[in-house]
């Protein structure tokens, strides 16, 4: 099994790229629960970086 930290899935992302997708977060989500989604992914990645 390949650990978390070796998979490429966000290894071609540029800082562009990472700001256009969080505004389209922003946008599809609103302000309201961005912060609540993004704390959730973020507990999810901590997970699977733990396994």
């Amino acid at each position: 099994m390949v650990p978390v930290s070796q998979l490429a899935i966000f290894d071609n992302l540029t800082g562009t790229e990472v700001l256009l997708v969080g505004l389209v977060a922003l946008l599809v989500l609103g302000p309201e629960r961005l912060p609540e989604v993004a704390r959730t992914i973020g507990q999810w990645i901590a997970k699977l970086k733990s396994m």
